[in-house]
C-alpha cells in the first residue's frame, strides 16, 4: 500500500459521521457514500470483478465506477489484480478489482453461555489471531476482565500500521446471558448479575476504537451472509444456529433484518408441541419453546451422564467425528438429531408461513458432518408437511460452524462501515 495512512483515516472518519446525519435527509454526499459501499459490497460478493461488470450489476455508470474504484484504491481498501487476457479478444484487457486484505482490520468478541472467543480478521474475513476460553457457565466477574485482556492481546498481535487500520470491535452475545439458568446449570444468583450489566459499556472501557454490540445468532448470520458464498444465492432466507441454546436471524433483500426491537428471526422461543420436550415437569402447557427441544445443551447433558466431556467427544467445529466409533455416543447423537430435526422442521414451517423466504441455512456448534446430517433430517421431516399456499424453501448447511458468531462479531464493524444499508444514503 503506497498511500499514507491519513487518507484512510479521513475516509473512515467520514463514514463514521453517518450516525450524526441520520435525520437530515438524503443528499449528494450520502448518495456518493452509498455508491462506494455498494461497489465494495459487490466486490466482496464476487471476490474479483471488473469495472464493467460492477457497472452492469449496480447501474452506476462505467465512468463513475472507475472514479470510485480509483478513490478506494488510493485509500488502500481495494486492489487491482493482474489483467485478464482473453484469447481472441481485441482491445485493452479487463482488470479485476478485489478487496485489499490489508485494507481494514476488525476485532470480534463472542461471549457465549459456555465459551468466549476473541479474534481479529482482515478485510476479506481471514482469521489472523484467535483466543478461545471455555467455562461451565457465564460468570460476569470472571468473563469481563478476560474479554478486555484478550482484546488487548489480539490488537497487540497486529503491527503499528495494521492497528491504525482497525475499524472497530464487534461484540456478539445472547440477549439475556443469564437467562435459562436451569438449562445452563449455573447458580441463579451469579447469572442474574447480567441483568444490571451494560455489556457495551463494560467492553468499551479504555478502548480507543468504536464498539458495536449485536445478538450472537444475528452476528453468526452476518458472518454467513458475508462469507458463505453458497447462501448468497438467496436474497431472503432464515438462518438457524444451533448453539448451546438454538437461535436464529433473518435476511431480507440481501441484508440482515433486525426488526423494530432486534428480535427478528429469533427462532429459539418458537412454540412447538410438548411431545418434543424430552424432560418431565409439572407444566401442563401443550407447547414448549423450540430451545428446550433442539439446543446443544440437551445433548451435552446426556453425554455428561455417560461420563464423556461433550466438547471433546463431539467437538464444537471441524471434521472430527470419532464419536461415531463409540456406539453409545453415536446413539445419543442420533436421538438428539431425530428429535431436534422434527422440532426445527415445525418451527421452519411456522416461520415461512409469515416470511416468504427462498432458503434456510442451518449451522451450529458441531462438526460439519453433524450439521449436514441435521439439515438432511430436517429436509426429510419437511416432506411430511403440506406447502399448499406457501412455497417450500431450499435448505443448505452453513460452513462456518462454531466460529460463526465470533466472526460475525468482527464483521459487525465492517458491515456498519462499508455495507450499503439504507441509512447510508441519508
Amino acid at each position: 500500500m503506497n498511500e499514507p495512512g491519513w487518507i484512510f483515516q479521513k475516509f473512515i472518519k467520514k463514514h463514521n459521521l453517518i450516525k450524526s446525519t441520520l435525520f437530515r435527509g438524503g443528499n449528494q454526499d450520502g448518495l456518493k457514500e452509498f455508491n462506494e459501499r455498494l461497489i465494495i459490497h459487490v466486490i466482496r460478493n464476487s471476490r474479483e470483478i471488473t469495472g464493467t461488470d460492477i457497472s452492469n450489476l449496480t447501474g452506476i455508470s462505467v465512468q463513475s465506477v472507475s472514479r470510485i474504484v480509483k478513490r478506494l484504491c488510493d485509500t488502500g481498501l481495494l486492489i487491482k489484480k493482474d489483467p485478464l487476457r482473453i484469447k481472441g479478444k481485441v482491445g485493452q484487457p479487463s482488470i479485476p478489482i478485489a478487496l485489499n486484505p490489508n485494507g481494514v482490520f476488525s476485532v470480534g468478541v463472542k461471549i457465549g453461555r459456555k465459551s468466549m472467543d476473541v479474534l481479529v480478521i482482515d478485510f476479506v474475513g481471514n482469521i489472523l489471531r484467535q483466543i478461545t476460553e471455555s467455562y461451565e457457565y457465564p460468570d460476569p466477574s470472571k468473563i469481563l476482565p478476560k474479554v478486555r485482556d484478550n482484546i488487548s492481546k489480539t490488537i497487540n498481535f497486529l503491527n503499528h500500521e495494521q492497528r491504525k487500520r482497525i475499524v472497530g470491535i464487534g461484540v456478539a452475545a445472547p440477549y439475556g446471558l443469564g437467562d435459562w439458568p436451569n438449562e445452563l446449570q449455573g447458580p441463579p444468583e451469579v447469572l442474574r448479575k447480567w441483568v444490571d450489566i451494560d455489556l457495551l459499556k463494560e467492553v468499551s472501557k479504555n478502548l480507543e476504537y468504536p464498539v458495536w454490540l449485536e445478538h450472537d445468532a444475528k452476528s453468526a448470520c452476518l458472518a454467513d451472509l458475508t462469507l458463505n458464498h453458497q447462501s448468497q444465492k438467496f436474497t431472503n432466507y432464515l438462518y438457524i444456529f444451533v448453539g448451546t441454546i438454538i437461535g436464529g436471524a433473518v435476511v431480507l433483500d440481501g441484508l440482515l433484518h433486525r426488526g423494530s426491537r432486534g428480535f427478528a428471526g429469533a427462532i429459539g422461543p418458537s412454540p412447538v408441541p410438548r411431545s418434543f420436550y424430552t424432560k418431565s415437569n409439572n407444566n401442563s402447557s401443550p407447547i414448549v419453546p423450540l430451545l428446550q427441544c433442539a439446543s446443544r445443551y440437551l445433548l451435552d447433558e446426556k453425554l455428561i451422564e455417560l461420563g464423556f466431556d461433550p466438547q471433546v467427544i463431539v467437538p464444537l467445529s471441524g471434521n472430527d467425528e470419532t464419536y461415531r466409533t463409540i456406539t453409545v455416543v453415536r446413539n445419543k447423537v442420533d436421538e438428539w438429531l431425530e428429535n431436534s430435526s422434527a422440532a426445527i422442521s415445525i418451527a421452519i414451517l411456522s416461520s415461512i408461513s409469515n416470511l416468504d423466504v427462498e432458503g434456510v441455512v442451518v449451522d451450529g456448534s458441531f462438526p460439519l458432518g453433524v450439521i449436514s446430517e441435521l439439515r438432511d433430517r430436517i429436509e426429510n421431516k419437511l416432506n411430511d408437511y403440506s406447502f399448499t399456499g406457501i412455497k417450500r424453501p431450499k435448505l443448505i448447511s452453513g460452513n462456518l460452524g462454531n466460529d460463526a458468531r465470533a466472526l460475525g462479531g468482527a464483521i459487525i464493524p465492517l458491515y456498519w462501515s462499508f455495507s450499503p444499508h439504507k441509512t447510508s444514503i441519508f
